[in-house]
């Protein structure tokens, strides 16, 4: 089987009044989005996956609908910072929080998120989306 990943397309920046934040895209992701069909139209795509995070599910949206399909969300593909009150775009970050955008650039977590707990979770979360599909699928 293929899995093929996509990373979720530009979000706003939010701070969450209470709860967890959880940002839509910006007028910019929307366009990245639409434009994620085109991209991946040579494959024979059998099931689109998307974590529960609102920018992940948007950004799935146009290819699911192109092709006719549900998106299947799964808690385990939630990005670390899912719990987090405050959501800032890698770009941002950059700029900002410079400590922190170097370690993520270097393949690190950020150092309060339990990084091992997470990566467990991812890849049970990819294991079972394997296990569900058949040799000659591809899953987005």
């Amino acid at each position: 089987m293929q899995l093929i990943l996509v990373r979720h397309a530009q979000p706003q920046r939010v701070q969450a009044e209470s709860g967890h934040a959880d940002p839509d895209l910006t007028a910019l992701g929307v366009e990245q989005a639409g434009r994620v069909p085109a991209a991946l139209a040579q494959h024979r795509i059998a099931r689109v996956v998307s974590s529960p995070q609102l920018r992940a599910r948007e950004t799935a949206r146009p290819t699911a609908e192109k092709l006719g399909l549900d998106i299947d969300i799964l808690d385990g593909l939630a990005e670390y910072d899912r719990e987090l009150p405050m959501y800032i775009p890698i770009e941002d970050a950059q700029q900002e929080f410079r400590e922190t955008y170097e370690r993520i650039k270097a393949g690190h977590l950020p150092e309060q998120i339990d990084g091992d707990a997470f990566i467990a979770r991812v890849r049970d979360s990819v294991a079972s989306i394997v296990a569900a599909a058949d040799p000659a699928d591809t899953v987005v």
